[in-house]
């Protein structure tokens, strides 16, 4: 987590709370928070490894270069993280904005990825 986790929800939005978050055979919960360089939306996956709760995930995923709309932010679905984004959809935590953003990625490959948009379900609890 590389000390960016700071445990408070983005500035001016209610974030859903999410204790019961399941994807690719986890178990766990959502954490929002902020990313330090610039406040947009941090979304971690907590869950139970090795008798410990550990950070599964980070869900979005920050690129400086792209504006996400307001209360919306970027979420990471390739990859390690792959169906990520289906799972938080269908488990009601965000709707899919349907915006798509191509960008090449930053790997030895320079693979072309598809960035997918979320925005935030507020005032709901998921208990």
């Amino acid at each position: 987590m590389n000390g960016e986790l700071n445990g408070v929800p983005p500035e001016g939005i209610e974030v859903p709370v999410v204790d019961d978050f399941k994807w690719n055979g986890w178990e766990g919960f959502l954490v929002w928070s902020m990313y330090k360089i610039n406040g947009r939306t941090k979304l971690l996956m907590f869950g139970e490894r090795n008798e410990n709760v550990e950070l599964i995930i980070e869900i979005s995923v920050n690129i400086v270069e792209l504006q996400p709309m307001k209360c919306c932010f970027f979420v990471k679905d390739w990859s390690e993280n792959e169906g990520v984004f289906d799972a938080l959809v269908e488990q009601g935590v965000v709707e899919d904005t349907g915006r798509r953003l191509s960008m090449e990625t930053k790997d030895v490959f320079g693979a072309s990825v598809v960035v997918k948009e979320a925005r935030i379900i507020p005032f709901q609890s998921y208990t």
